[in-house]
């Protein structure tokens, strides 16, 4: 009886999803469940390096059809955009990549920072890209380490 009055959190990292939402509807358990989102748009990799720890984006998007991993894509870049300023130039590569940059000029407009004008709101120097190295890229498993060789090496 005592268990009744508690009420419990739910924190969905990096988002909340509608399986898990149905699955504590049908549980019965949501008038003592409380639900918040973390939303942690990237992970550092490296010190120079952030990476977004989607391992399912490209079967979701490629093979399921879910435009979902473009969306927090989107979300994601515009996050980094409200603290560093607008990109200037966001160069997209596939069919994933087009539909993430339709998605990141959609909520350009929505938010009204669409001009490109805009100047960075950094108060300090911040590279989102180095001439030849696109800022967005998947790296292959173990590539952090096989970095850290070649660094220790030099």
């Amino acid at each position: 009886a005592a268990g009744k009055d508690r009420i419990y959190v739910v924190v969905f990292v990096p988002r909340k999803s509608e399986q898990c939402m149905e699955r504590l509807g049908r549980s019965n358990v949501r008038a003592n469940v409380k639900i918040a989102e973390c939303a942690i748009h990237f992970f550092p990799f490296d010190k120079d390096i952030l990476s977004m720890e989607s391992p399912n984006l490209f079967r979701d998007f490629h093979v399921l059809g879910d435009p979902a991993g473009a969306f927090f894509a989107a979300q994601g870049l515009m996050s980094l955009q409200s603290k560093f300023g607008t990109i200037p130039s966001v160069h997209a590569i596939g069919g994933a990549g087009k539909a993430v940059v339709e998605v990141l000029q959609r909520m350009r407009k929505e938010s009204g920072s669409g001009s490109a004008a805009e100047e960075p709101k950094a108060s300090r120097d911040a590279q989102l890209s180095q001439p030849g190295v696109p800022p967005v890229a998947p790296l292959p498993k173990g590539a952090g380490a096989m970095r850290r060789k070649e660094e220790a090496a030099t």
